[in-house]
């Protein structure tokens, strides 16, 4: 059994594509910088100028980093909630009480317990 190995998978990954030939065949994509750049054209004029010159050439277009992605460190509290990490309720629910408070079963360092 041979295998060809110009056969592509059938699923969608990042493969290097050697041949200059190969990759103006590529499929060509737009990044957020270059977006502003293309925005004043046309979509029809967009496309061509994209297949004509694009720097970002992918067999399958893979998805953009997430917001904040490179960000080091821990966001403030502030920020999380800002960015909907954490979700504050208008209405927080208040505890249910114990009607009988727990009785002490150990005493805290040597302290002994008194029982009524």
């Amino acid at each position: 059994m041979k295998k060809n190995k110009a056969q592509h998978p059938t699923f969608a990954h990042v493969a290097v594509v050697r041949k200059k030939d190969e990759r103006r065949k590529l499929k060509g994509t737009t990044c957020k910088e270059c977006e502003v750049y293309y925005a004043h054209l046309p979509e029809e004029e967009k496309q061509k100028k994209l297949s004509a010159c694009s720097r970002h050439r992918f067999l399958y277009i893979p998805p953009c980093t997430p917001e904040n992605f490179w960000e080091v460190g821990f966001p403030s509290t502030q920020t999380c909630i800002e960015r909907g990490y954490i979700k504050e309720e208008k209405n927080p629910q208040a505890r249910s009480r114990r009607r009988q408070p727990f009785n002490a079963l150990f005493s805290p360092k040597g302290k002994k317990i008194l029982k009524t």
